[in-house]
């Protein structure tokens, strides 16, 4: 299937990075421009620390430590 084929190509290929793979998810989304306005947002702070990591290497601290540092500064709320 030419759907797989595409998803395959672009987990072997170098495009594996965590921002590359959030570009793709979010090229495939059908909501509202504000909705995709709000996950932009978010993936470019989320980008900022794990942006070049391929996802197969991202830990769950690595996740949380993102987290945290967003929600010591209170910038997690500017994002909701």
């Amino acid at each position: 299937c030419g759907k797989i084929r595409i998803e395959n190509e672009i987990l072997s290929s170098n495009k594996n990075i965590f921002s590359e793979l959030s570009k793709y998810w979010m090229s495939k989304q059908d909501v509202a421009e504000s909705t995709t306005k709000r996950q932009q947002s978010l993936l470019e702070v989320i980008n900022q620390h794990i942006g070049q990591i391929p996802v197969y290497e991202i830990k769950a601290m690595d996740v949380l430590k993102v987290y945290r540092l967003y929600k010591k500064d209170g910038k997690l709320k500017k994002l909701k």
